[in-house]
């Protein structure tokens, strides 16, 4: 039983003589829900699949590590020291003369891509440093976007935020997409798409929700799910197919470029429930009227529409006044208030960072495999049961015992492949399934541990809580 409502007096029910369990939020079908009819922890968790995903695409595809060599300089032949490309001799050929010098002109090897973003911006040697810059901007930009997300979509509207996101998402990403001499400006290009992708991607969900009927938003909660699935398959073929980083950039993208075109404000809709609670009662019912007319059920809406939403809104009004909040430092100290909360928030965010660490690092493990390609097809298709039968094992073994057993085989498949690798025993195809299981049970882990935490902890600091989950798991 979930009690909605401010002022639900929370009886107890009961079934054949049975009492029934009260719970403060349920996942159906892929929907969180929760008792304040509030979509704040669907959108955290499906956002911060969507960026961990970009993240990991952008870094295996973009920009890999290659493998390279110092190239001759007219007259002088170019000789490694100490095994290495870095640091070279320069041998005169005329004179015999050597001289030790940092190596300045590189060759890169095309085996496996035709362009990267390590070889356009001589991402080596003295310049490593900026190499991990390039999946660490778009990283910041994802932490800053969330904290702005959730601000402006409430305070200007889900539809303006996400257009505008778009067109500010799609604009940096044109600049990726041109050949752009100044890495630093290929950084600043990439921060501020992580800024914009989750600035679109926190209210556009929330407005999806809310414009969508009740019976879809089961399946719009698999279908939310299932897309960075697609996204993963997608992203491997094209780079499969054009081994070039600005199209596999442009591609990416592809889903701003769209979201600019059917989020303009001229054909696209704002929410009717956001401007309900901001006094445009008028604009609300226009909207509502404009979404039956193109649904044929003009009949559905009854005449004095305007005074239901009346009273919808003085509804809202007396809740908001019969209701003191607490300061944000408040909910922050009761996280740590009795020795209870300290163990669940101490033990619940070492989670959550370890199980980030996990879930991104055998994804980024991508190239030390002879085929990038097919390992991660492999991690795309092992996360399907993460959506599909983690569910029903949680409810019959519960979320502690599962998560427990799953981190285990995570541990033991990663342990087996570090010994395989420390008696140098080489087996591709071992490798791949070993990496495959242990990612499946990483991203199902990951999907138990996102309910376990909403259960944990009490309703007045739940948001709280599951938002520093959220900041701990992108740091």
């Amino acid at each position: 039983v979930m009690h909605l409502g401010l002022h639900n007096p929370r009886e107890q029910y009961t079934m054949n003589g049975t009492y029934l369990n009260s719970t403060v939020k349920e996942r159906d079908l892929g929907v969180t829900i929760t008792p304040d009819l509030k979509w704040a922890q669907h959108i955290k968790i499906i956002t911060g699949k969507a960026y961990g995903v970009l993240n990991v695409m952008g870094s295996v595809f973009m920009a890999p590590p290659v493998p390279f060599t110092c190239t001759d300089v007219d007259g002088q032949t170019v000789l490694p020291v100490n095994g290495t490309e870095c640091w070279v001799q320069l041998v005169n050929n005329s004179n015999g003369s050597r001289e030790t010098v940092p190596c300045k002109n590189f060759s890169y090897s095309h085996e496996t891509f035709e362009t990267t973003v390590t070889e356009d911006y001589d991402l080596v040697c003295s310049r490593t440093p900026l190499h991990v810059m390039f999946q660490m901007s778009i990283s910041i930009g994802c932490c800053g976007g969330a904290i702005i997300g959730l601000i402006i979509g409430d305070r200007y509207g889900r539809q303006t935020v996400v257009w505008y996101s778009a067109v500010c998402s799609a604009i940096c990403a044109a600049v990726l997409v041109a050949k752009v001499s100044d890495y630093n400006v290929v950084l600043i290009a990439r921060f501020f798409i992580g800024v914009f992708t989750i600035t679109l991607n926190l209210p556009s969900i929330a407005l999806a929700i809310e414009m969508c009927p009740m019976k879809y938003r089961a399946m719009y909660g698999v279908l939310s799910g299932l897309t960075f699935l697609a996204g993963m398959f997608t992203m491997t073929a094209v780079s499969y197919t054009t081994r070039n980083w600005r199209i596999m950039q442009f591609t990416a993208s592809m889903g701003t470029f769209i979201t600019v075109l059917v989020a303009n404000p001229l054909v696209s809709l704002e929410s009717p429930r956001w401007l309900v609670t901001k006094g445009r009662l008028k604009d609300a019912e226009k909207t509502l009227r404009h979404i039956a007319r193109y649904n044929n059920k003009t009949n559905s809406l009854p005449d004095d529409l305007h005074l239901h939403l009346s009273a919808v809104y003085r509804h809202q009004q007396e809740c908001r006044k019969s209701t003191e909040p607490l300061s944000s430092w408040q909910h922050l100290k009761s996280l740590y208030a009795s020795k209870y909360m300290r163990k669940i928030t101490v033990i619940n965010y070492l989670m959550w960072y370890n199980k980030s660490l996990l879930y991104l690092a055998i994804p980024l493990n991508a190239n030390h495999f002879s085929s990038v390609f097919v390992y991660m097809s492999l991690l795309a298709v092992s996360e399907i049961p993460a959506y599909t039968i983690t569910g029903a094992i949680t409810t019959k073994f519960g979320r502690k015992r599962v998560i427990s057993i799953y981190l285990m085989v995570v541990v033991v498949m990663q342990g087996s492949m570090v010994i395989m690798m420390g008696v140098h025993y080489e087996n591709g195809w071992l490798n791949y399934a070993m990496s495959a299981v242990a990612y499946t049970f990483v991203a199902s882990s990951s999907q138990v541990n996102t309910l376990y935490t909403t259960e944990l902890f009490p309703t007045s600091v739940r948001t709280l809580a599951f938002s520093a989950a959220v900041i701990i798991y992108t740091i």
